[in-house]
């Protein structure tokens, strides 16, 4: 049997409401690994966000999908992808958003950076929840040629539910809702179905092979594009378009999806 690869995402999937894995969910990513199976994590972090939940499981084929999709590493850092955004986008979104009445931030993730024109608690819960690095650009003498991953446009739900990117960003860029509190601009071609498409071009696994799992909108084309597992407590238009809706994250949905669905096809 040829080696599959299983992509998860973290919050809603992996990690429960209470911000915890379930040990049932950690014996069955585990379980992959020991038979040889290739697991990675597909998430909007950088890299040390999603290494830290990839070195909770045993050693084995672990990769990071990371910025949803813009740059993809294996499990010792190498980068193995990248398909970035120039800087200067980042500089003239700030500088938009600095005159608008919302209290936003706008900053960007490239390899094991927070990088920020502006620090406040979002930068702070960043640097924190990632364990990420400080990228201050009022201070670094940085390269204008210089790329970064992704572009997230922050603020609490109310501000960011009013905020509207402008329609030339929109028609040039990929532009996706991420969470009720921010929105993500990446490459018009990138998004986690093409980081996972990236990634088992790489690791040379056929798309039948390919499991993906998932709950929210930026898990959408991932879920519909492979066989995508939707947890139980996906949206709805995430339901719709899986091969198999398992049960809620809470009730160990991967575990459940793996017995019930996944070892039921091989």
């Amino acid at each position: 049997m040829s080696m599959r690869l299983f992509v998860f995402d973290v919050d809603g999937t992996i990690i429960d409401y209470d911000q915890n894995i379930k040990s049932e969910t950690m014996e069955s990513i585990n379980n992959l690994l020991r038979c040889g199976e290739s697991v990675a994590i597909a998430s909007g972090r950088p890299f040390p966000g999603v290494k830290k939940y990839l070195s909770l499981f045993v050693e084995g084929n672990k990769y990071a999908i990371c910025s949803n999709g813009a740059s993809i590493y294996d499990f010792d850092g190498n980068l193995l992808f990248r398909d970035g955004l120039p800087i200067s986008l980042l500089n003239e979104m700030y500088l938009d958003f600095e005159k608008s009445s919302l209290n936003l931030n706008v900053f960007a993730f490239f390899d094991n950076y927070v990088a920020y024109y502006k620090y406040d608690e979002w930068i702070e819960r960043e640097l924190r929840l990632n364990d990420a690095l400080p990228y201050d650009l009022n201070k670094i003498n940085y390269s204008k040629d210089m790329l970064i991953d992704k572009i997230i446009v922050g603020g609490d739900p109310e501000n960011s539910k009013q905020t509207v990117i402008k329609k030339e960003i929109c028609d040039k860029y990929h532009v996706v809702r991420s969470s009720i509190f921010f929105i993500d601009i990446m490459n018009k071609e990138i998004d986690k179905a093409s980081g996972v498409s990236k990634l088992a071009e790489i690791i040379n696994v056929n798309q039948k092979d390919i499991y993906t799992f998932g709950d929210a909108l930026n898990d959408y084309l991932m879920i519909k594009n492979f066989n995508g597992i939707a947890m139980g407590n996906a949206l709805k238009e995430v339901k719709e378009v899986a091969k198999f809706v398992t049960k809620d994250v809470n009730d160990c949905g991967i575990t459940y999806a793996i017995d019930n669905y996944i070892n039921k096809i091989i």
